[in-house]
């Protein structure tokens, strides 16, 4: 008999412990449906303006991919001049974990190796982070990113509506490495993310309030391939 309940009680404990896993999951992907970027037929771009700089914008084009390796949604980012910037590559059914990080400078396309591959830790915080070369040859450029959930929740005004958002606080750490010298230089900064139910990403603001890029529109292709070519 207590051989019995011992073995019962074991099985309630892993019981429980799988529930509690699955509930973690489920919690998760109600998080990413509800705040992230939505699944799109085509692409859509975000239009962002710095607050602080109107002439400052900032554009995010969102598109969703699929291939053999499931569903994929591809974030790519330009600067005011409709500059390609940087890339991800996210792997929807795998909790948007990122699977290729791109960098595009001066006609070249950089791609990065990745360590840490959570790119939204809707559970709690994670880490990003990848290294990659820049285009003089002895210096080396490391990206880590801490990102944690924070437990306030907020509003952002959209189309007449008020959105709940979430946000999320990035303490970024880019180093620079001199291979031949053998030194480096440290850059640390601060941003906070915040993403709205049904659209996504609305805002990102420095901690030092130097910047605050927030959500203008959203366009379709045909309306981003207009806006470039004026």
């Amino acid at each position: 008999m207590p051989r019995s309940i011992n073995t019962i009680g074991i099985i309630s404990v892993m019981m429980t412990i799988l529930w509690s896993c699955e509930s973690a999951k489920d919690q998760y992907r109600r998080l990413a449906e509800t705040y992230f970027y939505p699944t799109t037929d085509g692409p859509m771009i975000y239009i962002y303006q710095d607050s602080l700089d109107p002439i400052y914008e900032m554009f995010e084009r969102i598109v969703p991919v699929y291939d053999p390796l499931g569903k994929h949604l591809l974030v790519e980012r330009y600067n005011s001049n409709f500059v390609l910037l940087e890339s991800f590559d996210l792997l929807a059914d795998k909790d948007y974990q990122v699977f290729n990080h791109v960098l595009y400078t001066q006609d070249q396309q950089i791609i990065a190796n990745i360590t840490d591959s959570t790119y939204m830790p809707w559970n709690g915080s994670g880490k990003f982070s990848s290294s990659f070369p820049s285009t003089v040859d002895s210096i080396m450029f490391t990206l880590a990113n801490e990102r944690s959930l924070n437990n306030d929740s907020g509003k952002f005004p959209w189309k007449g509506q008020e959105l709940t958002t979430r946000s999320f606080t990035d303490s970024i750490t880019t180093t620079a490495i001199d291979l031949k010298n053998k030194r480096e230089k440290v850059l640390k900064t601060v941003a906070i993310h915040e993403f709205a139910e049904g659209i996504g990403r609305v805002r990102i603001k420095t901690a030092d309030g130097k910047s605050n890029l927030v959500l203008k529109s959203i366009i379709t292709e045909r309306d981003w391939n207009t806006l470039r070519t004026k």
